[in-house]
């Protein structure tokens, strides 16, 4: 026989398995930070804003004590990088290797922003 869940134990399990909600605090905010990332393999960076830009409300919803200057932490020490494909986000750095990959298949390989952009003459 299956087991049925009910709307309130299956959005509990939606909830817990994005990471939702923050009630957990956290002793070391930064390395909270890294794992919320790693758990959600990217958070995709929003430019818009009127309160914060988008992706630090996504770490502010998973994280109690959560700062914007964190994530700068973390891209400074290589535990994270910048990914620019249809959408820029922050992934961790496990997935570089995957990213660069696809960026030589395709031809664009400078898609990283842990390195130099070559400059493009016209």
């Amino acid at each position: 026989m299956a087991n049925i869940l009910s709307m309130k134990q299956a959005r509990k399990i939606i909830l817990l398995s994005q990471h939702i909600p923050k009630g957990i605090s956290h002793k070391n905010i930064k390395k909270a930070t890294l794992s919320v990332i790693q758990r959600l393999s990217y958070v995709q960076i929003d430019t818009i804003y009127r309160v914060e830009r988008a992706h630090h409300h996504t770490l502010w919803n998973r994280i109690n004590g959560y700062q914007s200057h964190i994530l700068d932490h973390h891209q400074q020490q290589r535990n994270i990088f910048k990914y620019w494909t249809h959408a820029a986000s922050y992934l961790p750095i496990e997935d570089f290797r995957y990213c660069r990959i696809t960026g030589l298949f395709h031809g664009n390989a400078p898609l990283c922003e842990m390195e130099e952009r070559p400059e493009t003459s016209v």
